[in-house]
């Protein structure tokens, strides 16, 4: 049997309450793009109201505040909506094991699941980190197209090496189309 391509893949990032859904945390917002053989085709994004105060903490490490969450939908919306903007498409994040915690349990929360694939690009960078030159390492993670919003800022990373390695070099850089991705 030949292995599933993944033509299709949601490169996510979430903002939480805390580290774990297992303590009570929640998700304060998901930002997400749906790239199509190497295009950005679409993007998703959503601050929801986890019901509770946040820290001041986590105000100023994710830059969300309690005045914003007040009048964001609740999770269960956001994360509805969410499932049928990724359907059943392959999932990338950069820290795969903790959004990956958050998103099933949120979907939880509105009785809907994910049978989807989820890579991680920290641990697909890791490894191939070494045949790469630090200055090319550092322009791929550090460049930043404008015309990301705020929230998918954190799907940069898994974005880029999303198409590093799934795309020969070059393929996605070719046309001149502006959701392309590029260096």
């Amino acid at each position: 049997m030949l292995p599933k391509l993944a033509n299709t893949v949601i490169v996510l990032d979430f903002e939480t309450t805390g580290l774990s859904p297992d303590f009570g945390d929640r998700a304060i917002e998901i930002g997400a793009v749906k790239i199509e053989q190497g295009v950005v085709v679409d993007q998703f994004q959503g601050l929801m109201n986890p019901g509770r105060r946040i820290s001041a903490f986590i105000e100023d490490y994710t830059g969300i505040t309690n005045v914003m969450l007040k009048t964001a939908p609740p999770c269960g919306e956001v994360m509805t909506a969410f499932a049928d903007f990724a359907d059943d498409a392959d999932l990338v994040a950069h820290n795969a094991s903790f959004d990956k915690r958050f998103l099933y349990a949120e979907l939880e929360r509105v009785r809907r699941r994910c049978y989807s694939e989820f890579a991680c690009s920290m641990l697909t960078s890791e490894e191939r980190a070494y045949s790469y030159p630090c200055s090319s390492l550092c322009v791929f993670t550090l460049h930043q197209p404008p015309w990301f919003p705020r929230s998918s800022v954190g799907t940069h990373t898994p974005l880029h090496t999303y198409l590093r390695y799934a795309f020969p070099r070059g393929a996605w850089e070719r046309e001149k189309n502006p959701n392309r991705i590029s260096e």
